[in-house]
């Protein structure tokens, strides 16, 4: 198990430094941690001298989990600020207030002419498409 929490924490610490895959990074680090405390333990009733590789995985899990963590956090506010600038920006308003107004309403039958409907289009809201 000690070996298992080693190779755990050692794949965490790596992945822990790559954004998306630190939320994974963090699981891996926990697994690691746990099954390295749960075999130092039971390497410490037995007077087993070869606590070495758990104690090595309880260190390394443990940066990995903290830098998971931070990368993840990094993350989540990241994506919580994008989303924000995105729904602040004045093209995103634009758009809301284009659909509100029924600017982007056509009343499309079975066999329609695109070119039709576009003149119809320029004509109805005084739009050039020839930019």
């Amino acid at each position: 198990m000690g070996i298992a929490g080693l190779v755990l924490g050692i794949i965490a610490l790596v992945l822990g430094w790559i954004p998306i895959l630190s939320v994974l990074a963090i699981i891996m680090a926990l697994v690691g941690l746990i099954l390295s405390i749960v075999d130092t333990v039971k390497k410490s009733k037995t007077n087993d001298p070869k606590r070495g590789t758990s104690i090595a995985g309880i260190i390394i899990s443990a940066i990995a989990f903290v830098i998971s963590g931070i990368m993840s956090f990094f993350l989540i506010i990241g994506i919580f600020i994008g989303i924000s600038e995105g729904l602040n920006s004045q093209e995103f308003r634009d758009a809301i207030n284009r659909i509100e107004d029924g600017y982007y309403e056509f009343d499309i039958q079975d066999n329609y002419d695109l070119n039709h409907y576009l003149d119809e289009f320029e004509h109805k809201y005084d739009y050039d498409f020839n930019l």
